[in-house]
């Protein structure tokens, strides 16, 4: 559910519909586009938030409090998704 609650958030930086949902009290359907169990999604509906950032906060706390951090799954390696550095450029020690 913290993954649901990060690509949401993600999300929300960069697609100005996300907070245009919250906004406008769409907040059924904007959890609807992530992977929230429908049980959770029914909870985080109930929260009462007066700012988009207020209502992330109060999600990540309810989620934190129902599942627990361990349900985050291990953080990515930090070179999880860069391109391979070419073996030559390793020899020297340089990064590509």
């Amino acid at each position: 559910m913290l993954r649901s609650l990060d690509h949401m958030l993600g999300r929300s930086t960069f697609d100005p519909r996300i907070r245009s949902a919250f906004e406008s009290g769409e907040v059924a359907s904007l959890l609807e586009d992530f992977d929230f169990p429908s049980a959770v999604r029914k909870s985080l509906c109930q929260l009462e938030a007066d700012s988009f950032e207020v209502f992330a906060r109060q999600a990540y706390q309810w989620i934190l409090s129902h599942t627990g951090p361990e349900d985050a799954g291990p953080d990515p390696w930090p070179t999880q998704g860069l391109p391979e550095v070419p073996k030559r450029a390793q020899r020297r020690g340089q990064a590509a």
